[in-house]
Parts: C-alpha cells; structure tokens; sequence
C-alpha cells in the first residue's frame, strides 16, 4: 500500500511538470499575437504575461516567431519570449514559409 501511496503521489507531482513541458517559452510579458512576422500586419490576439508558448519556428532574419498560444497561431518577436533552449524551434524559411492569417 505504501509503494502505491508513493506511485500516486509522485504522479501528481510531476503532473504539472508534464503539461508545462510541452509549452517551450514563456511570454515575458502581455503582449499581441500578430498575423504575421512584423507589426504591420493586423493583430489577431492577446498573450499575457507568464503565458505558455508553443514555438513552431523562427525566421532568422527578422527575429519573429510563429508560435502557438491558447490554440491560436500567430507570430510574437522572439525576444519577448524567455526560453530554456532557442536551438529548438526551427528556422523557417520565407520562401517556402506560407502565412495564415485568420481574422
């Protein structure tokens, strides 16, 4: 009984952990989602502060990324994110990078 005790016991503890893995960044503050990877086009969206990222990719040469945020997809500048480990979203390419912007 106790060994099972434990088994549940670590269970919920790492539960939290777990959910909180799939997010990779974390917004750094409130900020907007964005159709796209600059301010000029429309905003689609709101991010708050301490809010879970998932990142699909960045675009190296402008520093935009396209994320995933309470299942909405938009782009936030990637230095507003905090981040264990930026090698793992990968580099998207603009040339074979289509962008969806949902209104």
């Amino acid at each position: 009984m106790k060994i099972l005790s434990a088994i549940l016991l670590a269970a919920a503890i790492a539960a939290p952990s777990a959910a909180f893995a799939e997010d990779i960044a974390l917004a750094k503050n409130s900020m907007r989602l964005y159709g796209g990877p600059s301010m000029d086009f429309p905003s689609i969206g709101l991010i708050a502060w301490g809010q879970g990222l998932k990142v699909i990719g960045c675009e190296r040469d402008t520093g935009w990324c396209e994320v995933i945020a309470d299942g909405q997809r938009g782009w936030v500048p990637s230095d507003t994110m905090n981040w264990p480990d930026q090698t793992r979203a990968p580099v998207l390419d603009r040339s074979t990078h289509d962008y969806r912007l949902v209104l």
